[in-house]
């Protein structure tokens, strides 16, 4: 079984659909996307997944884990918009690393239930983590 070739398109320059264009036209399978892109696409997320590309994941959700109270339902809403954009995509692999601990009051012992969290509803909807 041969694994797909994937061009991370954060290596590209130009808007997201010069992006998907030359990964195609350089011959990758797939490609890693960034919520960015999605974001900035003229058409939306359901429109790029018909451009002839796969998605290798969608990336990225930031500050998922060990966020302070204050802002634990805000990134549960960023969790849930992630995923939908995931689905529009067609794409089964979501990345959110773990929490930016400079950026913000990291709360190491939420690390464990927000991953948890973040991996039971991301199954529900049958992504990878």
């Amino acid at each position: 079984m041969t694994q797909p070739a994937f061009l991370n398109l954060v290596l590209l320059s130009g808007n997201t659909e010069e992006k998907l264009q030359a990964a195609r036209d350089a011959g990758f399978d797939q490609v890693e996307i960034w919520r960015e892109d999605v974001d900035a696409s003229r058409q939306g997320a359901a429109h790029l997944a018909q451009q002839g590309l796969g998605f290798t994941n969608l990336q990225v959700l930031r500050d998922f884990t060990g966020a302070p109270g204050e802002l634990r339902r805000q990134k549960r809403d960023e969790l849930r918009q992630f995923i939908e954009m995931a689905q529009a995509l067609g794409c089964d692999t979501l990345q959110a690393p773990c929490y930016h601990a400079r950026r913000l009051h990291c709360r190491a012992n939420r690390r464990r239930s927000a991953l948890a969290g973040f991996r039971g509803r991301a199954l529900r909807h049958a992504h990878h983590v």
